[in-house]
């Protein structure tokens, strides 16, 4: 595999999950990772973050857990993971629902040409899966995969999981909120992540635009949404809300090494 045209997220997200997998659940983070993918890993919890495995295997638990229950009443349900990258969900939930993965064009054409190797040799079980190339920063194309994702859906009820994607995409944040609203069917559950108000002012920030300046790569223009104000966004209803203090049993204190981010879920209620 190579992952040179694909996004450093990624691999990095990729890389935490693999490294804790009895915290992760993950049994199928290595497959996506490379020689150069465990690279980018490497260099990014050594310069910004350490805890960062120990965050984002938390993250992957409580998503997990959290789908699956849902889909567990749903034989027919739609899991849809929008900014998928090297996502394990759609093979660690069960083989009798519907997957949808979205993500930037090298990222699905990568991740799809994995998938194909890994089902064949018998490494990945095979999955009822749609990918969906889409530049999440570009209104017009959301604005097509809205379309799109009505006609897949199809009245189902799904669970539609933005991780770690907000913050990225200032421009566009509030357009995939508005997607949400669209194409979710009451009963339908929503999964969001964001981040402290503080975070920006946290070392392990700073240390994380310093690294991609050095590294060469542009440094995003995050955004913050509060977690309350989506939660409260009409017709839906919060289920649970938590953060990296409630799932790690307060163990992770420091603010120096940890992006602190809200974990929310949300259901869509009745018109």
């Amino acid at each position: 595999m190579d992952t040179s045209k694909t996004e450093d997220t990624a691999a990095w997200m990729a890389g935490c999950r693999a490294s804790q997998p009895e915290i992760s659940l993950d049994i199928f983070a290595n497959l996506w990772l490379d020689d150069p993918a465990r690279e980018k890993y490497k260099e990014y919890v050594t310069e910004v973050s350490p805890t960062e495995d120990i965050c984002l295997s938390l993250r992957n638990r409580f998503f997990l857990k959290c789908i699956g229950e849902y889909l567990s009443n749903y034989a027919n349900g739609t899991f849809i993971n929008l900014g998928a990258g090297f996502s394990s969900l759609s093979w660690l939930l069960p083989a009798n629902h519907n997957y949808i993965e979205i993500d930037c064009q090298n990222n699905i054409r990568t991740k799809r040409r994995l998938v194909d190797q890994l089902v064949t040799r018998g490494q990945l079980p095979e999955r009822n899966l749609q990918f969906i190339s889409c530049d999440l920063s570009d209104l017009e194309q959301i604005n097509i995969l809205i379309k799109k994702l009505h006609r897949l859906i199809n009245h189902k009820k799904c669970f539609l999981l933005m991780e770690g994607l907000l913050y990225y995409l200032p421009t566009s944040a509030n357009a995939l909120l508005k997607l949400a609203d669209e194409i979710l069917f009451p009963g339908s559950q929503l999964g969001v992540v964001t981040w402290d108000p503080g975070t920006f002012n946290y070392p392990v920030f700073k240390r994380f635009c310093q690294f991609m300046q050095e590294k060469g790569r542009p440094v995003p223009k995050f955004v913050y949404h509060d977690p309350v104000q989506i939660a409260s966004r009409a017709r839906y209803k919060l289920v649970r809300q938590t953060n990296y203090k409630e799932l790690s049993g307060f163990s992770l204190k420091s603010r120096d090494d940890v992006f602190w981010e809200t974990l929310t879920i949300l259901t869509k209620e009745q018109k």
